[in-house]
């Protein structure tokens, strides 16, 4: 399995809760293909050399992964296609840096190993979501197709401080991702949640999705 985090930023809680989340996985390292951090501080990681490999990201990479739309969360689905096409016979687990392992690494490398893809947990229908934010999103989005899949109510969003994609079948669901994210910033839906709602689809019609929140903590809230 690779691991993979994105942290951003001067702010070093940020990075201290990566190095937390990164050390409660090492001590299954010998499931571990790869931990990648791509950062734009990569100096918050040079005592885990050993472990980690990080992927300095500059200003045109980022401009470049932001995309047609410069929506800066489609960074997320680009980073999961980078470590897809660097080892590509292997699932990817991402990680938000404010996350833990407290469960069975068995368990997950298990789930998605027979081709089942993981987010962090179910939060809902988006029909039946009651946020402002969702509202608006499902009124924009409800009955139109994005990425060749038509928007119903039983469509999910998941919460995306985990996302698990199993080897097999990885580049069209990362590439699925891509096109549901720039479909929905063309139409100018409402943008705090479209990375999050992109996965959710892309992978529920991929692969079908199973909770990872029975093991790993995500502190978010």
């Amino acid at each position: 399995m690779n691991l993979l985090y994105l942290v951003f930023g001067a702010n070093i809680k940020n990075h201290f809760q990566a190095n937390f989340s990164i050390l409660t996985f090492l001590k299954h390292r010998a499931g571990l293909t790869s931990i990648t951090v791509v950062t734009d501080a990569p100096n918050f990681y040079r005592h885990l050399d050993e472990f980690v490999t990080v992927l300095p990201v500059d200003e045109a990479t980022l401009q470049e992964w932001k995309g047609e739309f410069n929506f800066f969360w489609r960074i997320k689905i680009k980073a999961l296609e980078h470590v897809a096409r660097q080892f590509p016979n292997t699932p990817i687990l991402y990680l938000d840096s404010d996350t833990f392992l407290h469960g069975s690494f068995e368990a997950l490398h298990e789930t998605l190993r027979r081709g089942t893809a993981l987010m962090h947990e179910p939060e809902g229908q988006l029909s039946q979501l009651g946020s402002k934010t969702e509202k608006l999103m499902w009124n924009q989005t409800q009955g139109h197709t994005y990425g060749g899949v038509r928007l119903t109510e039983r469509h999910t969003m998941w919460n995306a401080g985990v996302v698990g994609i199993p080897a097999l079948r990885a580049p069209d669901a990362i590439a699925l991702a891509l096109t549901i994210c720039d479909e929905l910033s063309r139409q100018q839906v409402t943008p705090r949640l479209i990375e999050q709602f992109a996965l959710s689809v892309a992978l529920a019609e991929t692969f079908g999705l199973q909770a990872a929140r029975p093991h790993i903590g995500h502190y978010w809230s």
